[in-house]
């Protein structure tokens, strides 16, 4: 029952991440709130987590060995790519940023 976001898949290599690096820039980024309606959901929040991973290997030019995934729905099945099953829920919580218009009351 609960939403889980991880920085690696089961498959991955024990290694030190990058995610926690890029979750933080997500954060504090204002382009993560990707529709700019003042709440960056947990969707949102793991997308642009994980295109920054992506961007800090490329730069490094480094071969990708950290995969994060989204459980959503809290069915305990996280993925890389969630679909509209997982990434539904997931929308529907945030955190509210500064401006943009008001979505959940």
């Amino acid at each position: 029952g609960r939403f889980i976001v991880s920085a690696t898949s089961p498959a991955d290599r024990e290694n030190e991440t990058e995610f926690p690096a890029a979750l933080s820039s997500a954060l504090a980024g204002g382009d993560s709130d990707a529709n700019g309606d003042g709440i960056l959901t947990l969707t949102e929040l793991f997308q642009a987590t994980t295109a920054g991973v992506l961007k800090l290997y490329e730069s490094g030019n480094f071969i990708v060995k950290e995969h994060a995934e989204l459980d959503g729905n809290g069915d305990g099945r996280g993925t890389q790519r969630p679909s509209p099953e997982d990434a539904g829920p997931a929308s529907a919580i945030g955190l509210k940023t500064a401006g943009g218009n008001k979505k959940f009351d």
